[in-house]
């Protein structure tokens, strides 16, 4: 988390390592100025995609490097630096932005991939086929995969491995839809993620992005849960104390939501976070959510529907200590 200075030269350091993705997000105001702001190092720091826009790739020079030990924002915009903003900045690292071009699969592609972390970046131009496949290079099958056609307006897909025959739009609130031309499940092994014909993820001549995550134990776990619309809530085992969280309710229209400990350093954890919507934080009772983040997962403490209702919901979760080597909570 970081405040914007509105000028040049905010350097935000601690991070730990240099980072390949970025995600930030406004939390003091919502309106159309305060968008998700998602940058990597395949495409370049100042090439941009807005996780709740269809929007093609846009060009904003507010991101100046990623660092070392974090990264550098300047100017005054809106998404990542306004004078007095509270920003959150979500970060993976893959392979430092060196990439490797692989024409293992049907589609050639640019990719950097972190085999531990289990994190990968891809980029590649689609040829409309279908049941395609494209090298990740993480050795492992994967559990969430979001692409966009970085070429043109069109929606963000996104394929989870516990829900595989529907897909969701990550800009958008609705239920996940049947799956017929966006992910080739198939094709989705420790080697390759496979794609069909959709715009979003395999369009002909256009430039695509696929960003992919793996399972890795202790440390990430990507699931699925059945609410139960009750205060006393589901609890949901993931073999670590969540540093994230990021649900989405999958049967209803409801928004995806991001929970995290930078944001929240005790519980409940309630400062939720959409990836399809620009609008500020939403914390405190106002807001209806309600999370515990524990030793071995995390229990849900609301009946809000956006995390548990009468619904499934699919999350992707990262944790800071494995409860298997934990003891001293």
């Amino acid at each position: 988390t970081y405040t914007g200075t509105g000028s040049n030269g905010n350097n935000i350091t601690g991070l730990g390592f240099q980072p390949d993705l970025v995600w930030f997000k406004n939390r003091s105001n919502g309106g159309g100025a305060y968008k998700n702001n998602l940058a990597d190092t395949n495409r370049g720091v100042t090439n941009v995609l807005y996780s709740d826009s269809q929007n093609a790739e846009d060009t904003n020079g507010d991101i100046t490097s990623f660092d070392s030990d974090g990264f550098s924002v300047g100017g005054s915009g809106t998404y990542v630096n306004a004078s007095g903003q509270n920003y959150v900045a979500w970060c993976w690292r893959a392979n430092g932005g060196t990439t490797t071009s692989d024409s293992s699969g049907d589609i050639t592609v640019n990719r950097q991939s972190n085999t531990s972390g289990g994190f990968a970046i891809l980029t590649y131009t689609g040829n409309g086929s279908d049941n395609q496949t494209i090298a990740h290079g993480l050795g492992k099958t994967p559990a969430l995969v979001i692409t966009k056609n970085r070429s043109s307006t069109s929606h963000w897909a996104v394929w989870h491995h516990q829900h595989t025959g529907y897909y969701g739009q990550l800009e958008y609130y609705g239920a996940w839809a049947s799956d017929s031309n966006q992910f080739y499940t198939a094709g989705m092994t420790s080697n390759f993620i496979g794609v069909r014909t959709a715009g979003a993820t395999n369009s002909s001549g256009h430039n695509m992005l696929a960003y992919v995550w793996a399972e890795v134990e202790g440390y990430s776990k990507f699931g699925k849960y059945e609410g139960n619309a009750n205060s006393d809530g589901t609890f949901v085992f993931t073999g670590g104390r969540p540093v994230f969280l990021w649900v989405k309710d999958v049967d209803r229209g409801e928004y995806y939501q991001a929970f995290d400990s930078a944001r929240n350093t005790f519980n409940p954890v309630d400062k939720g976070l959409s990836s399809a919507s620009n609008g500020a934080e939403s914390t405190g009772s106002g807001s209806g959510f309600d999370v515990d983040f524990l030793s071995n997962g995390f229990k849900m403490r609301c009946t809000h529907d956006n995390l548990n209702g009468s619904s499934t919901y699919v999350y992707a979760c990262y944790m800071d200590i494995p409860f298997k080597y934990g003891n001293t909570f």
